[in-house]
């Protein structure tokens, strides 16, 4: 027989609840108890994001180039740009854009190996196939539908302002395509994503508008491990702007705006977007965001109940909202998270 309850009040007493049930579970101390729970929500971090523009990039099945690729493998030791075609020099075993060598043989009659100084001259029948460097640069260009960054070892000043000269020249006159190309030679001897601001203009400008928001998404990624955690959040919302398909990233948008700004007129927009959000992993880090700056919101508590599936960490909600009803006053939240106690 299910159990009954009523409700009893008088002038003098505040409205109680009689019931045949035990004690209500969240009345425990436990329940406001300071020490931390492997449950309780951390506010998004610089690493969180990173990991979850990554995320987009799969989702949206883009490929991220490695970063653990040297770019150094990848240069002319004549001209130090970008080998397409690579062969090794037979006896010094430095790398030679196969272009730059034919053209040496046809005009001299070989090539000096800068790397091995005067005296080393390497002819036409002293090089070697490099199948194998080949396929890796094959593999990278392929990973890289767009111009990205990849960290150098060593920055050279003169040569990046030379290729981002040539670079703003280029986009200036209208050359985007020639503009691409010099900027990604630009970027071989730079760290600073702000260089890269450029790139996503540069493809806006060309109608290309899903690679103009796969280059926000790598300029976001960028600025977070930077530490500009304010501009990476203004590039997400540019991002999401320009895409032409939807992205999974409105939630890390909203919890970094209210690493900013979490009034309470923000936190009840936060909880606004969880609550109309048909994606249930959003709804609930959007709600857990909400309670790292209100941990006695209850609309957020009401969120994380309703959706969380796993059973010990509903509870962990249930139970501190019940904590946070009861002390707030409110008499019907605490019957309702009661409730859903009783039925997990």
């Amino acid at each position: 027989m299910a159990a009954t309850s009523s409700y009893t009040a008088s002038p003098s007493r505040p409205i109680e609840l009689i019931s045949s049930y035990p004690p209500p579970i969240f009345g425990r101390q436990a329940c406001s108890s300071p020490k931390p729970n492997k449950y309780d929500p951390v506010r998004v971090s610089p690493e969180d994001c990173i990991e979850r523009i990554k995320k987009v990039f799969e989702e949206a099945k883009l490929k991220m180039p490695s970063e653990n690729v040297n770019l150094s493998e990848f240069r002319c030791t004549d001209t130090n740009l970008p080998l397409n075609d690579p062969v090794y020099g037979w006896q010094c075993g430095h790398l030679f854009e196969r272009a730059r060598v034919q053209y040496w043989v046809a005009t001299r009659g070989g090539v000096v190996c800068k790397a091995c100084g005067p005296g080393h001259d390497i002819y036409a029948d002293r090089f070697a196939e490099a199948p194998g460097l080949r396929a890796s640069i094959m593999k990278w260009q392929k990973e890289c539908p767009v111009v990205m960054m990849s960290p150098v070892e060593k920055e050279e000043k003169h040569l990046l302002n030379l290729y981002t000269n040539i670079a703003d020249f280029q986009f200036q006159a209208g050359n985007f395509v020639d503009a691409l190309d010099s900027f990604s030679k630009a970027f071989l001897y730079t760290n600073d994503i702000n260089r890269y601001t450029v790139i996503p203009t540069i493809y806006k400008k060309m109608k290309l508008m899903d690679k103009a928001a796969l280059a926000y998404l790598h300029l976001a990624l960028g600025l977070y491990k930077a530490g500009e955690t304010r501009e990476a959040l203004h590039t997400l919302k540019q991002c999401v702007a320009c895409s032409p398909k939807p992205l999974k990233i409105d939630h890390l948008i909203v919890g970094l705006q209210l690493s900013f700004n979490h009034g309470a007129e923000q936190l009840n927009e936060a909880i606004a977007i969880a609550s109309k959000t048909m994606d249930i992993e959003d709804a609930i880090f959007i709600a857990k965001q909400v309670l790292t700056y209100d941990p006695s919101h209850l609309e957020a508590y009401l969120i994380l109940c309703g959706l969380i599936q796993d059973h010990r960490e509903n509870s962990h909600f249930v139970l501190k909202g019940a904590d946070c009803a009861t002390k707030a006053g409110k008499l019907a939240l605490t019957v309702l998270f009661n409730s859903r106690l009783r039925r997990s």
